[in-house]
């Protein structure tokens, strides 16, 4: 059996040795690189350790905010990069989820937790505590450019991660909460694949009226087409 291995990034000595101690017994052969800056970080990934996993203190010497994370996700992109804090503000969390974090934990977290977190995003998930993201929030990043059946696919996975832990959550919600009355009258037509057209004459209102208001949803949505709105909204069980 491989070595489970594990980049632990954190300046502060009195948590960082305690938490390679707590992974030391609780996971079986695991395999842990410690740094306390970004710059020891980058030499030991520089060196020939190749981890499963990085994690991540917001603050270190050698970053400035999001600094370090920027580079080491310019230069390891296919390591998945865990966030860890105990003081940082909810649009920061969310600020770092642009910048492509799988998972952050706040170090008031149980260890068991963080430990399905670390599995979560070891496995190409995504975890968070509820509340950083919202019904409003949805990570640009996350939103593929690829083929409907790929973001339909995409949608499903998430969709069914979240349901696995009450607790914490993979962010799988859209701009749905952004849309206003009118653009939800709206959604409920493009849900049932009506036209135009067929919108207007439901709701009464000029077709021109309706382009603007479906071409909102699409902003908000984050998709391109009126297929994409709808699968969206039916893989996530939208109602009004």
């Amino acid at each position: 059996m491989e070595k489970l291995k594990i980049l632990l990034a954190d300046d502060h000595i009195l948590f960082r040795d305690a938490f390679i101690q707590y992974l030391k017994k609780t996971v079986a052969n695991v395999d842990i690189a410690a740094a306390d800056s970004i710059v020891k970080s980058e030499l030991i990934l520089h060196h020939g350790f190749k981890p499963d996993l990085i994690i991540l203190d917001y603050q270190m010497p050698g970053m400035f905010k999001f600094s370090g994370l920027k580079k080491l996700r310019e230069k390891f992109p296919s390591v998945p990069v865990a966030l860890m804090s105990g003081v940082i503000e909810d649009y920061e969390v969310k600020e770092a989820i642009e910048l492509g974090i799988s998972a952050y934990f706040p170090k008031t977290m149980a260890g068991q937790d963080i430990l399905k977190g670390m599995k979560k995003a070891m496995e190409g998930g995504l975890f968070f505590p509820k509340g950083i993201c919202d019904s409003s929030y949805y990570p640009s990043h996350y939103m593929p450019d690829e083929s409907e059946k790929n973001l339909h696919d995409k949608w499903l996975e998430l969709k069914k991660s979240s349901r696995e832990d009450e607790k914490y959550f993979n962010c799988d919600s859209l701009g749905v909460g952004n849309l206003t009355p009118r653009e939800k009258d709206v959604a409920e037509y493009l849900l049932e694949g009506r036209s135009n057209q067929q919108i207007a004459d439901g709701l009464g209102l000029k077709v021109v009226t309706v382009k603007l208001h479906v071409r909102s949803i699409f902003k908000k949505l984050g998709v391109k087409n009126r297929t994409q709105a709808a699968m969206l909204l039916n893989d996530i069980g939208w109602t009004r």
